[in-house]
């Protein structure tokens, strides 16, 4: 059986700096599961959300109750519905969110994608390069 997972700013370990907030948005359950799991055992918190549209609206209800907005989001651009490239285009038409720090996961294999969307990009399913460009981003 696995230990609990530091998930709360209560249960950080004494003399840590603050727990930072990860937005996650991928459709991936598997993916989205086990990143956040990781995300949270390296002592941060993490807001999941399966779709592009869960991810905006969990922006928006951050803002409405005055909450902290997360230091980075993770996004997957292939999603269902709302791509995380649409996602991408209304935060950066959005005065609120336009300076919010991303982090492109992606298993389109494409060399012209950083250029194009000119935020850092993480090729999947490799959890340990994805969890390692997520640290340096919080850093």
């Amino acid at each position: 059986m696995r230990s609990p997972i530091p998930s709360t700013p209560e249960s950080a370990p004494r003399g840590a700096a603050r727990p930072r907030v990860v937005l996650l948005a991928d459709d991936e359950q598997e993916f989205l599961s086990s990143l956040a799991e990781a995300i949270r055992a390296d002592g941060h918190q993490v807001i999941e959300a399966r779709t592009g549209a869960a991810a905006i609206t969990a922006l928006e209800q951050r803002a409405k109750r005055r909450q902290p907005i997360p230091d980075l989001l993770v996004l997957d651009l292939m999603m269902p519905l709302m791509s995380g490239l649409e996602v991408l285009q209304r935060l950066r038409r959005s005065p609120r969110w336009a300076r919010l720090p991303v982090l492109v996961v992606t298993s389109v294999n494409d060399p012209q994608l950083p250029g194009r969307l000119d935020v850092p990009i993480v090729f999947k399913p490799d959890h340990q390069t994805v969890l390692g460009a997520i640290r340096q981003q919080l850093a």
